[in-house]
């Protein structure tokens, strides 16, 4: 399913996207027309469509934050049918599509709310550090934009021919959403470690600590370019694994000795975040 249309109401645009549009290409039109709400997100691969299932989010921005409705179709009934966002049950990467109706729906189209000649939305701090720097704390959309392509680059998170290390399954594990509890746990786990570093962590909001998933990866014995038969993480960002033409038995055992590992020197337990068919 293909199109676009902005119909501005309210004060707000509504984007409405077809499921088959290329996500990157909308951020591409948001941002030429000046539209504020999803600049963060773009180089993502991927479907409109996905974007609901999986609540896509980076560098502080989610699109739950800017969702407005999402059309489905059901599998079984062939009706269609709307949700609100406060009916798709989002959370960190997570919505009612991805959980208790995983399977269920096909999306046909997703609303978004954006803002008319809005500011960036920046709310992750090595964005924030680079943009004060960079344009004094005052930058556009597009630089946002242009930023963000940046640092994902860097990473090799965006696809590039030429980089062996971008085509990778992305971010492989979620960052683990803590209690206080557990945070105050972990942080006793990793000062038994001779010349152990802080553990860095974010508010994950309702009391709630979210800790870098590359950061206990790395801190759990890991190296960038670590490889296991032709599996292997990233030479340039942690939670990417890449398969060397190998097979889905191969990434899978290398996510499993990095689980273990995890677990048995953190107590953590880390999740997947892509679906294993």
């Amino acid at each position: 399913l293909k199109g676009m249309s902005f119909d501005e109401k309210g004060g707000f645009v509504f984007a409405v996207v077809a499921s088959g549009e290329n996500w990157d290409d909308l951020v591409f039109e948001c941002v030429k027309r000046g539209l504020a709400g999803i600049e963060c997100l773009s180089g993502i691969p991927g479907s409109v469509g996905a974007t609901p299932i999986q609540n896509v989010g980076a560098y502080g921005q989610e699109v739950s934050d800017v969702i407005e409705k999402v059309r489905v179709l059901d599998r079984e009934t062939l009706e269609e049918k709307e949700f609100l966002a406060s009916e798709c049950g989002f959370g960190y990467r997570a919505s009612r599509f991805k959980g208790k109706d995983n399977g269920k729906y096909i999306v046909l189209e997703v609303v978004y709310r954006l803002i008319k000649n809005g500011a960036p939305q920046i709310g992750y701090p090595e964005l924030e550090k680079q943009i004060q720097e960079k344009f004094d704390g005052k930058p556009s959309l597009q630089n946002v934009r242009d930023l963000v392509l940046e640092l994902r680059k860097r990473k090799s998170m965006v696809l590039d021919k030429n980089d062996p290390n971008s085509v990778s399954s992305g971010s492989f594990f979620t960052n683990p959403i803590l209690t206080q509890k557990q945070f105050e746990a972990l942080q006793k786990r990793n000062s038994r470690h001779k010349g152990y570093d802080e553990v860095p962590f974010y508010d994950a909001g309702g009391n709630k600590i979210k800790v870098p998933a590359a950061w206990i990866i790395e801190h759990a014995g890991f190296t960038k370019g670590y490889q296991k038969g032709s599996a292997a993480i990233s030479e340039n960002h942690s939670l990417a694994l890449v398969n060397h033409g190998g097979t889905t038995y191969d990434m899978m055992r290398l996510a499993g000795e990095i689980q273990y590992k995890v677990k048995d020197k953190f107590g953590i337990k880390l999740e997947i975040e892509p679906n294993v068919v």
